[in-house]
């Protein structure tokens, strides 16, 4: 975006075009993660609306992501999670966990 001013702005910082010209790149991440949380979050729960499982938003391998509570119980059966690992672990370190 270019702006173009006829005048000049009665207050000079506004005008410092390094202030200006700069996007704080962490703050639009942060904007777009905060928006795909709230996307699964909702998805979460009308899942749990129509098939009454209990869903889990967790944080892995980077992404966040939403896993059924019996898949994951089933995971740790077959030891996919590091040992000593239970349910109560993953709920505890989950983002939202739908009732």
């Amino acid at each position: 975006m270019i702006v173009i001013f006829d005048k000049k702005p009665k207050n000079p910082d506004f005008c410092d075009m390094e202030k200006f010209a700069l996007i704080d790149i962490n703050k639009i991440r942060a904007w777009f993660f905060d928006k795909k949380i709230e996307r699964l979050i909702k998805k979460a729960k009308r899942l749990n609306k129509i098939t009454e499982h209990k869903y889990i938003v967790l944080y892995v391998f980077g992404k966040a992501r939403i896993y059924k509570k019996a898949d994951l119980k089933r995971l740790i059966r077959m030891r996919v999670f590091k040992k000593g690992i239970t349910i109560q672990d993953l709920e505890k370190s989950a983002i939202f966990v739908t009732a």
